[in-house]
C-alpha cells in the first residue's frame, strides 16, 4: 500500500453489515446501525459503494450465463483497500435504490397487475380449455318425416333432431329423411333399422333406403351385414332382407361400387361396380365362412321410395255464403224493430249499433228515400258536421 492511498477504516461490524446487505438479510435495526456508520465515515461509504458494485457485477454475470462459476469476493470486502472510488458507483447505488423504491410503490404494483393479470388469466383459460375433451358434434339431422311409427317406444325423433355417431333408428312404419353434415341424404322406409356412423357412413341392418350423395359427399357409404355400397356421386337404393345380409342394390343415377371381403382371405376384397340403370342381388349362404355372391338382376325402380310421400290433400269444405244485410232502417228511429235505428242485432246485423258523440263533431241522422239502391227504399243517412 502506497502512502498516497489512504486506508479504509473497515471494522468487522461494517463488513458484517455489508455482507448482510448483499445477502438481503439486513434487519431494520441493523439497517439503522449501517446508516449511522456511513453517515459520518467517508471511508466506510467508499467501501460500501465498492462492495455493492462488485456484488451487482457478480449477479449480472451469473444471470447472463457468463463465467459459469462464482467469483470469489476480492479482499476489498474483507480487508483494507484504497479509497479510490469508481465514478459510476454513486450512480449504481442510486439506480439500485430508485428501482427498489419504484417497485415498492402501490400504484406501480397496481399497474403491473392490471396489465399482466388479464394475460395470465387468459393463458390459464386457454390451458384449461385445451385440456377439455373434444365433444363430437352431430353427424346428421332428421329433416323430414311422414307417418312415422317407432319400434322403440322411447324414440322422440322429429324434424330438426340432431343425430350423433352410433345412434340407431328403429322405424316400424313410415318414412324418415336424414341429412348428413357433408350433404348426403338417406330416405329410410319402415320397417327398417339404421345406425348413423361417423366418417360419412351408415349401417342398414334391415329394411329399405334410398341414398343421394351429390357434389361434396362423394364416398358416402352404406354398410350392410354382408357388403358395403360406396357412392361415387349418385342416387341408389338398398334393401336388406334378413340379418345374414341378403340384399338388393339398384342405381338410379351415377355409379356405385359394391365391396365385400373374401371370407377365406381376409386381405382380399371383391369389388363390383354398378352404373345408372343397373341392379344387383347379394346372396349369402347358410355358412358364416362363405363369401357373399353378387349377381346382376333386372332393376325395378318401383320397389324403392325415392321421395317422402306428400300428406293427403283434404277435400275443401263447402263455404256457406254470408247472409245479405237486409235491414233498411225503414222503421224509422227507435229500437223496437230490426229496421229501426239505432241498429239492433238481427236481420243481418251481428250487434246493435248507435251514433257516437264527439266534442268537435255533430252527427245528424235521418231516413232518406233512395232509388235504385238495392231496389229502392228508405235508408239511414248520417251527416257529420264540425261544431
Amino acid at each position: 500500500m502506497s502512502d498516497s492511498e489512504p486506508a479504509y477504516q473497515v471494522s468487522a461490524e461494517l463488513r458484517r453489515l455489508v455482507n448482510l446487505v448483499c445477502d438481503g438479510e439486513l434487519t431494520l435495526e441493523e439497517h439503522q446501525r449501517l446508516e449511522g456508520i456511513l453517515s459520518y465515515d467517508a471511508s466506510a461509504r467508499a467501501f460500501y459503494y465498492e462492495c455493492l458494485a462488485l456484488h451487482g457485477e457478480l449477479s449480472w454475470n451469473g444471470a447472463a450465463g457468463r463465467g459459469g462459476t462464482t467469483e470469489e469476493i476480492p479482499a476489498s470486502i474483507t480487508g483494507p483497500r484504497s479509497p479510490a472510488v469508481n465514478p459510476i458507483l454513486n450512480l449504481l447505488d442510486t439506480g439500485f435504490h430508485h428501482v427498489a423504491g419504484l417497485f415498492s410503490r402501490g400504484i406501480v404494483v397496481t399497474v403491473l397487475l392490471t396489465i399482466g393479470l388479464p394475460g395470465i388469466l387468459l393463458l390459464l383459460l386457454v390451458l384449461q380449455v385445451s385440456r377439455q375433451p373434444v365433444v363430437p358434434g352431430p353427424i346428421a339431422t332428421v329433416t323430414r318425416m311422414h307417418e312415422c311409427v317407432w319400434s322403440d317406444n322411447t324414440a322422440t325423433a322429429s324434424p330438426g333432431t340432431n343425430l350423433f355417431a352410433g345412434e340407431q333408428l328403429r322405424l316400424a312404419k313410415g318414412f324418415v329423411e336424414i341429412t348428413y353434415v357433408r350433404g348426403a341424404r338417406v330416405l329410410l322406409e319402415g320397417p327398417a333399422t339404421f345406425k348413423v356412423s361417423g366418417g360419412g357412413k351408415g349401417f342398414l341392418g334391415n329394411g329399405s333406403l334410398v341414398a343421394t350423395a351429390g357434389k361434396g359427399a362423394e364416398g358416402f357409404t352404406i354398410q350392410t351385414p354382408a357388403i358395403a355400397v360406396v357412392d361415387l356421386g349418385t342416387e341408389f337404393g338398398v334393401r336388406v332382407e334378413d340379418e345374414r345380409g341378403t340384399a338388393e342394390v339398384e342405381v338410379f343415377q351415377g355409379k356405385v361400387e359394391l365391396t365385400t371381403a373374401d371370407k377365406e382371405d381376409s386381405g382380399k376384397t371383391f369389388r363390383h361396380p354398378l352404373s345408372a340403370g343397373q341392379a344387383a342381388r347379394v346372396e349369402v349362404g347358410d355358412r358364416l365362412d362363405q363369401t357373399p355372391v353378387i349377381r346382376e338382376i333386372k332393376p325395378t325402380k318401383s320397389s324403392f321410395a325415392r321421395r317422402v310421400p306428400s300428406a293427403p290433400v283434404k277435400p275443401a269444405e263447402t263455404v256457406k255464403p254470408e247472409p245479405a244485410i237486409v235491414a233498411d232502417f225503414s222503421g224509422g228511429p227507435g229500437e223496437s224493430g230490426t229496421d229501426q235505428f239505432p241498429g239492433v242485432a238481427g236481420n243481418g246485423w251481428a250487434t246493435g249499433w248507435g251514433v257516437g258523440e264527439a266534442k268537435e263533431l255533430e252527427c245528424i241522422t235521418s231516413i232518406e228515400q233512395s232509388s235504385p239502391l238495392l231496389g229502392g227504399g228508405k235508408y239511414l243517412s248520417v251527416l257529420v258536421e264540425r261544431k
